[in-house]
Order: C-alpha cells, then sequence, then structure tokens
C-alpha cells in the first residue's frame, strides 16, 4: 500500500489528497510522447472502461470527452500508485453494475437540500471522497480555463468519473 493511503474493511484503499496531488503533477510533468505511451497502456489495459467512456461522451463535445478520459487516467495512476498495483481490466458486467450504483447515487445527492448535503457522511458522500473533490475541482479549473459546459455535459462527466472512481477502487467483488 502507497503513502498516503489507509485500508478500508474491505481490503480496498481510500486515496487521501497528497496522492492524487502526487499523480496529477507527475502526469502534468510529462512529455507528450510518455503521455501518448501511457494513454496507450491504459487503453490497452482497461479496453472496456475506455469503450464505455467514448460510448457516454459520444453526443459530447471533443474538449469534454478529453477532459473525461484524462481525469479517467489520473484517477487510474493515482489508484494504481496508492495500492501498489495496476486495478485489473473492468467487465462490462462490473460497468453496469458501477454506473447503475452511481445512477442512484447521483439521483440520492440530488435529493438532498444544502443542509442536508452539507451534513451528509463520507458514506453518503462516497467511499472515495478526495477523488471526487479532484474531479469537482479539475472540472471547475476547466470551466474557468475557458471550457463552456452545458448542464448536461457537467451532469455526464460527473457520472462518469463516479463510475470510474468505483471501478478502480472497489475490490473485484465489491461491483
Amino acid at each position: 500500500m502507497g503513502p498516503g493511503t489507509t485500508r478500508r474493511r474491505t481490503g480496498g484503499v481510500v486515496i487521501e489528497k497528497a496522492s492524487i496531488e502526487k499523480i496529477r503533477a507527475a502526469v502534468a510533468a510529462s512529455s507528450d510522447e510518455s503521455l501518448e505511451e501511457a494513454f496507450d497502456r491504459f487503453f490497452s489495459d482497461q479496453a472496456e472502461l475506455c469503450s464505455f467512456l467514448m460510448d457516454v461522451t459520444s453526443a459530447s463535445r471533443q474538449r469534454v470527452r478529453e477532459l473525461t478520459l484524462y481525469l479517467s487516467y489520473v484517477v487510474y495512476r493515482t489508484v494504481t500508485d496508492a495500492s501498489g498495483h495496476a486495478p485489473g481490466p473492468v467487465t462490462p458486467e462490473r460497468i453496469t453494475a458501477a454506473s447503475l450504483a452511481s445512477q442512484e447515487w447521483i439521483q440520492k445527492i440530488s435529493e438532498l437540500d444544502d443542509s442536508g448535503f452539507q451534513a451528509a457522511t463520507a458514506t453518503r458522500i462516497g467511499v472515495e471522497p478526495y477523488l471526487l473533490g479532484y474531479v469537482v475541482t479539475e472540472v471547475q479549473d476547466a470551466i474557468d480555463d475557458g471550457l463552456e459546459l452545458r448542464d448536461e455535459e457537467k451532469g455526464t462527466v460527473f457520472f462518469v468519473m463516479k463510475t470510474v472512481i468505483a471501478l478502480m477502487s472497489a475490490e473485484p467483488g465489491d461491483l
């Protein structure tokens, strides 16, 4: 288990902010050539996940698809670094289970009022609150840098990333 992580009862890891920042900085400092090679490995290692990402974002603009792929790669790398091994390839069945769970979670969160959202426990927010926080921050940074996201695109990015986080951080039998 890498530094900046703690064990969950199920045997998985909880990713800490420092671990995410370490990987984000490493990815940002990578050359275009090394990033291209890394993304090729990611696409090869997680072919079903990448197909899911492309399918769900197919109606979105190119920059939105690129943002989703980038965020997914950073999540994959962070989980790999924190756990000490790459998550195994996800199956279509696990993707279906995770996407249904993500839809249910988003529905529950959308039903909370502001005070309920503020008081929500980590369980209601999700098992990887720092990864979710990272996604929110990166989406906001992209918007601040000029990426115009329609509400449905924001929803798509958040749904996809909640699903990716669940798939990458869960033990195979958890979904």
